[in-house]
């Protein structure tokens, strides 16, 4: 960025400092997404991992596998028959 923009620049104007947080690592996202597992085989489904506390990105969003499933299925769906 020029100089003349610098005062636009919001890392010079206010530095933001973001803490990082460990991955939960019992997350089953990746195999969810992968189809290996059903969300309902994540031990942190519809526990720890709920629509309005997202621990993977399954349940971020209303697109999402987990939340989908959380809010439609509950173990209702049965896959493959």
């Amino acid at each position: 960025m020029k100089e003349a923009y610098a005062r636009f620049d919001i890392e010079r104007v206010m530095p933001l400092h973001v803490e990082t947080v460990a991955k939960n690592t019992a997350c089953r996202c990746g195999e969810v997404l992968r189809g290996i597992v059903t969300p309902h085989e994540c031990p942190l489904f519809g526990k720890a991992c709920i629509p309005t506390h997202a621990v993977g990105p399954c349940m971020v969003s209303v697109e999402g596998v987990c939340a989908a499933w959380f809010k439609y299925g509950q173990g209702r769906f049965v896959y493959g028959k």
